[in-house]
Parts: C-alpha cells; structure tokens; sequence
C-alpha cells in the first residue's frame, strides 16, 4: 500500500512537472527572427533608414528580399499602429493592440507617372497565443474608384507560428476568398496551421496608380471566426471600411488604415 501511495504521488509531480513545461513553452514570445545580410543590404539601398531596418520584423525583411530581389525598388514607408496619422478604429468588437498588431510597409519601383508600381507588405502578429483556424485577413486600397489597378496575380499571405520558442513558417494562402478592384480578402487559415500559438502573417500585393485624386488611404483589417468551422466573412468596398462579420453580425476585429502619401 506504501509503494502505491508513493507512486500516486510521484505520477501527480510528474504530471504537474510535464504541465508546467508545457505552458512555459508557450508563455514566451518567440524571437525575432534573424534576416540573411543580403535582404538587410538589399533594404538599405531601398533608402530605409538603417534604425527602421533594424527595428523591423525579421521574416518581413526576408520576404521583401525574396519577393523583391533583382528589382529596382524605393522605400516609401513603414505605418504601424503608433504612427502619428494612422486610424486603429475602436469599439465593443475590437481586439486591443496589445494582443493584436497591423502595419505596413510599402515600396515603388522608383518611376514616376501613371506606371508606377507599388508594392504593399501588410503584416498581422498576435501578442498573445490564439487559435486563428477560422479567422480572416484583409488589405486593400481605400480611395475612389479606378483610381488604381492590382497587378495581377500578385497577391499572398504567408502565416508563420511559434515553434519551439521560433518562428517557422506554416504555409501560403495565394487564393483570396474575397477579391475587389482594390485588394483581397483571405481565408482558410485551417488549411495551413492549427492549434493556439502565436502567429503572424505577412501579406503582399502590388498596384499602380492610373489617376491622382484625393488621400489614397491604405486599410488592414482582421477578423475573428466562430467555433465549428465558422469562417469569418469578409466584406471589400472600393472607398469604404472593410468589414468582417459572423452569422450576420460584426465580428471581433482589428481594424487600422493608414494615409499614403503617394
């Protein structure tokens, strides 16, 4: 009876041991990852400044040297949440900045006139671990109609999770669920991650613009889905807030748009 009682104790140490292991492998953030010295070199002769190259998210830098090398590019801007002429709209549905994060960063080919491409890198981060299989991400240009045009096919999101203490990429989604003349919508996240994590994702999309109007603002939004497969469902409008509802109503959201001077 001793040796029983024994070993009941030392299974609930054990259990409680491989617990507490767990949930400290998922209560640290993950580091930032470290860009390769070509796509740090490849920024600085974009004309970003060398503090904001520093200071900027390690796998974006990666992938604007993948999506970019080779070509003539011009640094524009980098907008996130605490930029002075940003919007992050509030409200009862929003998901506060502090477990949920959007930005930017935009790009030219360094023309100038009607053909000039830009390139537009908007990125999402969860500051706190969440399940995200059913949620939405949105980017598109909020300005007056035909004022630019997509560049064709040129559109993604790529999802990166927290793996053993690093970010590691999960997957690609490149097929919008939701298109519009002036950005996508995506879905499907289920389809390349699972579980609650930290995740980030990091999207692109190029456009140029065909006639000057008023302040082309640039909006980031995402959406949170329901349980039992819910996909969040998101809405695109030329010159409108994008929206994000569920079963009919609004959405838990994240929402910022920011002003282009371009």
């Amino acid at each position: 009876m001793k040796r029983k009682f024994l070993w009941r104790v030392l299974s609930v140490w054990i259990c409680i041991f491989l617990l507490l292991a767990m949930v400290s492998c998922t209560s640290s953030p993950p580091a930032n990852t470290q860009a390769s010295q070509e796509a740090e070199d490849f920024l600085l002769g974009t004309g970003m400044p060398q503090e904001t190259v520093e200071r900027l998210d390690g796998d974006l830098k990666q992938k604007i040297y993948e999506t970019s090398a080779g070509t003539e590019q011009k640094f524009i801007a980098v907008k996130d949440q605490d930029t002075p002429d940003s919007e992050i709209l509030g409200g009862k549905n929003a998901i506060p900045k502090e477990e949920l994060s959007v930005s930017m960063v935009v790009f030219s080919d360094g023309t100038q006139g009607p053909e000039t491409v830009y390139t537009f890198y908007p990125m999402f981060e969860w500051k706190t671990p969440a399940s995200i299989g059913n949620d939405g991400f949105a980017f598109s240009l909020m300005t007056q109609e035909q004022a630019w045009n997509i560049v064709s096919g040129e559109r993604a999101v790529w999802v990166y999770q927290n793996r053993d203490g690093q970010w590691k990429g999960c997957g690609t989604i490149d097929s919008p669920c939701e298109a519009d003349l002036c950005g996508f919508g995506f879905d499907g996240f289920d389809q390349v991650c699972s579980g609650k994590n930290w995740y980030k994702g990091i999207g692109y999309m190029q456009a140029s613009r065909v006639k000057a109007g008023d302040t082309t603002w640039f909006q980031i939004g995402y959406g949170r889905g329901g349980s039992n497969h819910d996909y969040v469902k998101i809405s695109i409008f030329p010159n409108q807030q994008n929206t994000f509802t569920l079963d009919g109503k609004p959405a838990v959201n994240r929402y910022g748009r920011f002003v282009l001077d371009i």
